[in-house]
């Protein structure tokens, strides 16, 4: 039990924690974005946010994701770094 505690304590070292943190931000806050950006549609009544990329919602679809992800990690970024 001593091993997996030492083991343990050498995995979670700075970078290690830093990016688990990495991955719970962008695991939180992309489908956050992607819900947001769906509300809004609905709000509006727009079924499509646009016609550029027939079939894939429009191409405010493709990116919603990083509507909160990239704001979040830069300050996340800004904080840590």
């Amino acid at each position: 039990m001593k091993k997996f505690f030492n083991e343990f304590k050498t995995f979670i070292s700075r970078g290690n924690v830093m990016d688990m943190a990495i991955g719970v931000i962008i695991g939180v806050m992309a489908p956050l974005g992607d819900l947001v950006e769906s509300i809004l549609k609905r709000v509006c009544g727009v079924k499509d946010s646009g016609n550029i990329i027939p079939g894939h919602g429009g191409v405010l679809d493709r990116f919603d994701s990083l509507l909160f992800a990239a704001p979040a990690m830069y300050v996340y970024l800004m904080l840590v770094i």
